[in-house]
């Protein structure tokens, strides 16, 4: 990439190493297997990195993610959580966001991919909707407060409205806490609540 790596302060007194992000798209039907001469995607040099809010669809308290990270890879997106007492679904009773939760993580990094996407087509987040999983585990109760997890989405298929992701979620030790394949379907622009019912 042309541009220079900078970096971005956080008001927690961090700082990002910021190089770029990708806008990943990918042809009707056309396999993504995560190497990057398979994948119709294309890089983008940029000097900051959007607010959550201003890629995904969901609106606080929904938002679960605490943030991502640079991206390195086309076809994949890494994003993470701090649990903490305030986080959405917080049991005080079990210390920690019941493990069932895992599957809104994965969901919501998959909607960060698409999110970037439409960021560099000029477009808002739009809805999606999660259509199953396939070998889903979680291998943990609770995701305990005072830890940071991470969740990486790897895009194994894309089309027009339906995409398919590899994802999982480690612990601070880089131990995997859950993992499976989630689909997902995001209508098109001109989606409607009298559209849905096309769809159902």
């Amino acid at each position: 990439m042309d541009a220079k790596p900078s970096r971005l302060k956080h008001a927690d007194g961090m700082s990002t190493r910021v190089i770029g992000t990708f806008a990943f798209q990918s042809k009707k039907g056309r396999k993504c297997s995560g190497r990057r001469q398979n994948c119709a995607g294309f890089w983008y040099n940029i000097l900051y990195m959007p607010t959550l809010d201003s890629l995904l669809p969901h609106k606080a308290p929904m938002i679960l993610l605490s943030g991502y990270e640079e991206q390195t890879d086309m076809s994949a997106v890494d994003a993470f959580v701090d649990v903490d007492e305030n986080s959405p679904f917080f049991s005080p009773s079990a210390g920690g966001v019941p493990g069932c939760v895992a599957l809104e993580y994965m969901a919501q990094t998959m909607a960060l991919a698409t999110g970037l996407e439409r960021l560099r087509a000029g477009k808002p987040p739009q809805v999606g909707f999660v259509l199953g999983s396939r070998r889903l585990e979680v291998r943990i109760p609770f995701f305990r407060a005072g830890e940071r997890y991470r969740i990486r989405a790897i895009c194994t298929y894309s089309d027009e409205e339906f995409g398919s992701f590899d994802c999982r979620v480690t612990d601070g030790t880089g131990e995997i806490v859950a993992s499976g394949t989630v689909t997902a379907f995001q209508p098109g622009d001109d989606f409607t609540a009298e559209k849905l019912k096309e769809y159902t």
